[in-house]
């Protein structure tokens, strides 16, 4: 995946020193920045701080051995400290994945997503990316979560400070955690739900896809780009669209269809012509409280279709996956 090399290479700031013109005397000043103390790194990093980093800001080692060997700070990994002694938060996990990877690391993939605020991802490691010469490796936190580096080359206009947080931008994020998922299933869902959370664009997607030409599910996510350009912005649609390929029957005329019923709704798919809506539930519509929410829903949605003449039809991921003929032929009469 190339792009260009990283130039991202510290998380210290350095001095920035004055140069002296020929003929003329050195002054003593040869700095106009205050250079932070270890104290003043850590608390812009979440109260996380590398050794080195610590090292070369006046403490010793022997300081950083004593305060870690008494308890009041802790080594979740090797060279890396957090100052206190309490529960590790999600992001003090993310500032010691890329604190441990070193200087030019970003977080990306699921850790890069989460960073940004993406929700309904479930994290299973804490990946980043580091410049293409460095050692890969797996290691793991004191909590068991696994931080695994990646050799990518990207740019500086690629890898922004998130809060102070190194983190690859978020349509990239996203192509590398669809790249990393564990299925193809789970790749589609991550740029599903970057689009639909208004996170980015799938054009914009695309673009950065077009200089990955070894991207491992290139030709699936240039398929799901395409959906999300149509207007499905969730795994539901997808599955839908691909269904209605598959047996040969009409594609929606719209989707994501915005309906007021009580507050903003949105139908998966319509047909205009045959009077027909349809939707297509997940399997987190199975929970106790988003069941009664959608039951809620139905009611409102059927009120503003009174009179109207049109078909609401629900249909779930698991109808499309095991009903697959009989759902077919059903919607074949309805439709054609």
């Amino acid at each position: 995946m190339v792009v260009s090399p990283f130039t991202h290479t510290s998380h210290v700031p350095r001095p920035v020193t004055e140069k002296v013109p020929i003929g003329k005397k050195a002054t003593h000043k040869v700095s106009t920045e205050k250079v932070p103390t270890w104290r003043q790194i850590a608390a812009e990093q979440d109260n996380v701080l590398a050794r080195y980093q610590a090292l070369a800001r006046g403490m010793t080692k022997s300081a950083w051995d004593w305060r870690v060997a008494r308890g009041g700070w802790q080594s979740p990994m090797p060279g890396i400290a957090v100052l206190h002694s309490g529960v590790l938060q999600p992001r003090e996990l993310r500032w010691v994945a890329v604190l441990r990877a070193g200087r030019g690391a970003a977080l990306s993939g699921d850790a890069g997503l989460l960073e940004w605020g993406v929700k309904r991802l479930t994290l299973s490691a804490l990946d980043v990316a580091v410049p293409r010469p460095r050692h890969l490796r797996v290691t793991k936190t004191s909590s068991g979560l696994s931080v695994v580096t990646h050799r990518l080359v990207t740019s500086d206009d690629l890898v922004t400070e998130h809060n102070s947080l190194p983190t690859v931008v978020v349509h990239l994020a996203a192509l590398h955690a669809a790249a990393w998922a564990p299925s193809d299933r789970a790749a589609e869902l991550r740029l599903a739900l970057v689009v639909q959370q208004r996170m980015t664009t799938a054009p914009l997607m695309r673009t950065a896809l077009g200089a990955m030409p070894k991207h491992p599910r290139r030709k699936l996510l240039l398929e799901v780009l395409d959906d999300l350009e149509l207007g499905a912005h969730a795994l539901g649609e997808l599955d839908f669209l691909r269904f209605c390929r598959r047996h040969d029957l009409p594609e929606p005329d719209e989707l994501q269809v915005l309906v007021r019923a009580g507050g903003k709704r949105y139908l998966d798919g319509c047909y205009r012509k045959q009077r027909i809506s349809v939707e297509v539930d997940g399997a987190y519509h199975a929970w106790v409280e988003q069941w009664d929410a959608d039951s809620l829903r139905s009611l409102n949605l059927a009120v503003v279709a009174r009179g109207t003449g049109e078909q609401r039809i629900r249909l779930t991921g698991a109808n499309l996956r095991h009903d697959e003929a009989e759902v077919a032929g059903l919607l074949r009469q309805l439709l054609v």
